[in-house]
């Protein structure tokens, strides 16, 4: 059996593992949600940051001393001045803080400043290969018994603890929380507390393990995330076609409150409230092209829109350039066809009647209707409970019945709309359970019975 030494796993496998995580967690937020949430840079910037910090670890580890305190340097420093600033105004951003411009510089200006203080004092009172010993003095100068290590501690505390404890309360106190901001912000906290205590009781695997709980909340995060999208916006498709579907003439109101809704529940983030005005209006679009209307005119117009709202980062602006859109839309669909669903059937069924002989297609049909194949598809199965289709072939199978008590097989195959004979056959028998011939046969000695 294969024994592996607690510190290996502590110093270097957690590490490369968490490391691994975090690069998933950034191609999800890369590829899925790169256009969806304002704070993407940030979450990009704090998670390469730290991987870089977690993965140059074991390098450390296996260097010389002085590359080795090089690299304990350089990964320090690119995680205070960049990876946890961006956290700590993510965080702010995820919870509507109002931030100004220097709301956004002051964070990176702490945390570089801390990152340079560290390094000065602490490789002037060690290692001593960048700074001469006097830098090393500055903090006990200052403070009495200071060390570089309360530099981290207090940027920390100062950047990471205090603002997360802060923002998780308020977060509890909203009546409407955030799950996954309240997930991102314990992550940050635990961080954050890891790291104090991991430098103030020496124990330094305690920002490892630390750095694994964050991943896995992010991970958590984001599997609540995608089945947040998903359930959002198939509840969006869903009520809005069981509004295109119904025979309400008046779908103005109804759209109006959906679209009010959505603005009540976008959460922070213009661009995902974008995305999903734009699904409204896509499906509106393609349903008014399916019950008839202009269908060059209407995607034109769409793409349009669609490209207003993309570059409109004013949600109100957004808001109403929908609603204008959603009425002009929902009055076309109030001019579809007035006929109810089972006239629109039967216009289907006269049609197939009349031309049962010729080949019939899905859309000739829907063409004769002034409706889309799709919406006569799906009207045609709710009120007959099957396809044009399935209804055509037994159409044909039950004239081909009456047909074959005159004619032959391939006189009545073309008589009923089938090119090949063998094939008329083959359905013949799928639906009656007797081949033409049989069933002629069949028909002739029930005849001979009855005397006729």
């Amino acid at each position: 059996m294969i024994s592996i030494p607690l510190d290996t796993i502590l110093y270097h496998i957690v590490p490369m593992i968490t490391g691994q995580l975090l690069l998933l967690i950034l191609l999800y937020f890369t590829v899925v949600r790169r256009k969806m949430i304002a704070e993407f840079p940030l979450h990009a910037c704090f998670i390469l940051s730290f991987v870089i910090y977690l993965l140059a670890g074991p390098l450390q580890y296996y260097s010389y001393h002085d590359t080795a305190s090089i690299i304990i340097y350089f990964r320090f420093a690119i995680l205070f001045s960049i990876g946890i600033p961006s956290m700590l105004i993510a965080n702010l951003l995820r919870c509507r803080i109002a931030m100004s411009r220097l709301s956004y510089v002051l964070p990176y200006l702490i945390g570089f400043l801390g990152a340079v203080l560290y390094v000065v004092v602490r490789d002037g009172a060690t290692d001593q290969i960048l700074f001469s010993k006097k830098y090393g003095e500055i903090l006990p100068t200052i403070i009495s018994d200071a060390s570089f290590r309360d530099v981290l501690i207090l940027v920390t505390a100062v950047l990471l603890v205090l603002p997360s404890i802060y923002l998780i309360a308020r977060q509890l106190k909203n009546k409407v929380r955030s799950k996954t901001t309240l997930l991102f912000l314990f992550s940050s906290l635990a961080l954050g507390l890891a790291f104090i205590v991991g430098e103030i009781t020496n124990q330094f695997w305690l920002l490892n393990a630390g750095s694994f709980i964050t991943a896995l909340c992010w991970c958590w995060a984001v599997y609540q995330d995608i089945k947040a999208m998903q359930v959002q916006a198939g509840s969006l498709k869903e009520e809005l076609q069981q509004l295109i579907d119904s025979d309400e003439q008046n779908l103005q109101p109804d759209v109006m409150k959906l679209i009010d809704k959505l603005e009540v529940n976008a959460e922070c983030d213009i661009d995902d409230y974008k995305g999903k005005i734009k699904d409204i209006l896509i499906l509106l679009t393609h349903s008014t092209i399916e019950h008839g209307g202009d269908s060059e005119q209407l995607l034109r117009n769409s793409s349009d829109k669609l490209n207003v709202i993309q570059l409109s980062d004013n949600s109100q602006d957004i808001k109403q350039l929908a609603k204008d859109e959603a009425i002009e839309l929902s009055k076309l669909l109030a001019n579809r066809p007035t006929k109810g669903n089972k006239e629109l059937v039967a216009n289907a069924i006269d049609y197939i009647t009349r031309h049962y002989s010729s080949d019939i297609e899905l859309t000739d049909i829907a063409h004769s209707c002034n409706v889309s194949e799709s919406y006569l598809s799906r009207t045609f199965k709710k009120v007959k409970n099957e396809t044009p289709n399935h209804f055509i072939t037994n159409y044909r199978i039950q004239q081909a019945k009456l047909i074959l008590k005159q004619y032959s097989v391939n006189e009545t195959s073309t008589a009923v709309g089938f090119k090949n004979p063998s094939y008329f056959s083959t359905v013949f028998k799928k639906v009656t359970g007797l081949s033409p011939l049989q069933y002629q046969k069949q028909f002739m000695k029930i005849k001979a019975e009855n005397g006729c």
